[in-house]
Order: structure tokens, then sequence, then C-alpha cells
């Protein structure tokens, strides 16, 4: 080292942390008008914040298949309307089988069934 010049002393950055303050929130719950002490990012009160109290809404499904019976001995060509559409398709009914498809090959998603009715205001 020379000896005009010293070590430069060391300093460090400390970053400065923020303590969020606990304020006086309400429940955002739909029809809870509780309120509750809790941190800005809190959303729900003590009783909805466990999820097993909070009601779930299920998914009505909609049954994709009919049930046709039929006394056939073999294969036999069927035609039937869409329920969504209304257009005509061709079912292979076989013997022994009873579920056969209720919409034709264009709306067979749910998918595509949502988006026709939607684009034609049908429910």
């Amino acid at each position: 080292m020379l000896k005009n010049k010293q070590p430069k002393e060391k300093t460090y950055f400390t970053p400065k942390y923020v303590k969020k303050k606990i304020k006086l929130m309400k429940c955002t719950y739909e029809g809870c008008e509780n309120t509750f002490m809790a941190y800005p990012h809190a959303r729900f009160c003590d009783f909805h914040k466990d999820i097993s109290t909070r009601p779930k809404e299920k998914k009505v499904e909609e049954n994709t298949m009919f049930i046709f019976k039929g006394n056939f001995k073999e294969k036999v060509l069927i035609e039937r309307g869409c329920d969504c559409c209304g257009h005509p398709y061709r079912i292979e009914v076989y013997p022994g089988r009873e579920d056969y498809p209720r919409f034709c090959e264009e709306h067979r998603s749910e998918y595509k069934r949502i988006n026709w009715r939607e684009t034609h205001g049908k429910k």
C-alpha cells in the first residue's frame, strides 16, 4: 500500500422497513357487516376467513347424453335434432347400448354450446 492512501471505511446501506399499521377494516364478504382490526391487505373477518364457512357455488352440469331404448338386432342409423340448435344429425344405434349424444357434432363441447347460446340469445 502507498503511504499517502488510507483504507476507506466500508459503509452499508440498511433498507428502511415500514411496518404496516393495523387498522379497522370491514369484512368484504357479501352481506357481512362485521368490522375487525387487521392489516390493510385483509379481506375477511375471523368467521369468514375460514373457507369452510363460506358457501360454495355448485356448478350445475348439463346432461350431454340422452337415453334411447330400442329393440334392434343390428346397427341402425337414426336422424335426430340437436337440443341446442335444432339441426338434424345422425346417430348409429347399437343393440345393448342406451345412451347417445344429445347434441350435433358442432355443439358437443360445452364451450361451443355456451358460445352458440350467447350469440343467439338463448339460455
